[in-house]
């Protein structure tokens, strides 16, 4: 197979299309490497990544610049015409001016088309065929994903990044850890291996809502207070229970189904993940938690939380209580006053049984809890999480519907720190919860 190396200037150079034909030939070099250096192969692999890694940051950096162009930090232009007057002008969002808000409202109401030129003017008239959907107008996405931060409880807690699809990173480029020079071996808690890589996909996430829905608003401010939080629940509530149940095929990798996390376990490795089986009676006792749970939790992975549904909380864990009946798993903040749950000494998060089922409800070998630092999963979106609506017809209710569309990816990096806690059947003869 012919082989050469291209220096760092040589990518810098290449088209988007000419850098990713070069990231397929390497891909296929080191399936059949043949004659070629190894050494050679992932040196150029590095600096291939290294490029894509500089024009993802590069647009980040320029959608950063035109954030703070919106919040009034922008740089001013000034623009002279011939006779040297100055002109002073700030560079305009066109997914955000007034002329198109309106117009993005009309279309979800009344279904107006419309489409804007490169200037951000709104041009009305007969449909024009674009083949792209009108995107959400940016003050619109900016506040739903505040208010997905908002209503999300495993959604704040994992790590959004944007990188290039279809590419494949070493895990510790994206999360990286801190080792001596000196030692080249990795230590036995480090959990992710020197070599361990990882590739992001794009699924697409769309939010259906009524057109009647919509229809209710008359102006845009009333307009944007319906259609924000509608798409916010929505997609957070979905995202969540991808993020824990996903398939990996039609939505991201969830933990659940992750095999790095499920086909570890067992092993005398301290770095694998764990499932720990319990019984009605055994998750009804403190003791059992500490014995079955606590001591399986690697020490370098400690910084996790529980996360179970709300009433597995409170009919096995708020119940639990020492010798003088005082609860041993929920305590309060004395400043605010609010419920703080813990368990073990780690803290609760409650969600809902969508997303984790009810212990009671739940079948022996269901997974009813989840132990883990959410921060090691990673959502990749593209940046800013642009959203794109159009509207379609429900032939099934012979109703007109505006759906929101959202592409984005996620998976675990690192799958050793997990823990799956799943029912077991109970031992007790009667007088089970089960």
């Amino acid at each position: 197979m012919q082989f050469s190396t291209i220096t760092e200037e040589q990518y810098r150079s290449m088209a988007d299309e000419e850098l990713e034909q070069r990231r397929a030939d390497l891909v296929a070099v080191t399936d059949d490497p043949g004659d070629v250096d190894a050494q050679d192969v992932a040196d150029e692999t590095r600096r291939c990544v290294a490029e894509f890694e500089r024009r993802n940051r590069a647009g980040q950096l320029r959608a950063l610049k035109v954030d703070a162009v919106r919040s009034g930090a922008g740089v001013v232009v000034e623009r002279r015409d011939f006779s040297g007057a100055a002109a002073p002008e700030a560079a305009a969002d066109p997914h955000d001016t007034p002329e198109y808000r309106r117009a993005f409202m009309d279309y979800c109401r009344r279904g107006v088309e419309f489409r804007s030129d490169d200037t951000g003017t709104v041009i009305t008239g007969p449909t024009v065929s674009t083949g792209v959907p009108p995107q959400v107008p940016t003050t619109m996405q900016r506040q739903i994903v505040q208010k997905m931060e908002t209503y999300g409880v495993i959604w704040n807690e994992v790590t959004k990044i944007a990188v290039q699809g279809g590419v494949w990173f070493r895990v510790l480029d994206i999360s990286p850890t801190a080792s001596w020079l000196q030692e080249n071996n990795v230590s036995a808690y480090q959990g992710v291996s020197n070599d361990a890589k990882v590739s992001f996909s794009f699924f697409e996430l769309e939010c259906r809502m009524s057109q009647s829905l919509l229809a209710q608003a008359v102006t845009f401010d009333d307009f944007q207070a319906l259609f924000v939080p509608a798409v916010a629940k929505a997609m957070v509530k979905a995202i969540e229970q991808a993020i824990m149940r996903g398939n990996g095929t039609s939505q991201p990798l969830g933990i659940l189904n992750d095999t790095r996390v499920t086909t570890l376990n067992g092993k005398a490795d301290p770095r694998t993940a764990a499932v720990v089986e319990m019984t009605p009676e055994d998750f009804a006792s403190w003791k059992k938690w500490r014995t079955n749970f606590k001591a399986k939790v690697p020490s370098a992975y400690r910084t996790g939380k529980l996360y179970m549904a709300y009433s597995t909380f409170d009919c096995y864990v708020e119940t639990m209580s020492d010798d003088q009946n005082a609860p041993v798993s929920v305590g309060y903040n004395p400043v605010t006053g609010e419920e703080q749950a813990r368990l073990c000494g780690f803290p609760v998060e409650k969600v809902e049984p969508d997303v984790l089922p009810d212990f009671d409800t739940a079948k022996a070998g269901d997974v009813v809890a989840v132990y883990g630092d959410m921060s090691k999963y990673y959502v990749n979106t593209q940046p800013g999480m642009p959203l794109s609506t159009t509207r379609w017809v429900d032939h099934d209710t012979n109703t007109e519907k505006v759906k929101s569309i959202v592409s984005l990816d996620g998976k675990v990096l690192d799958p050793y720190g997990f823990i799956l806690i799943k029912k077991k059947a109970s031992t007790a003869s009667s007088g089970s919860k089960a």
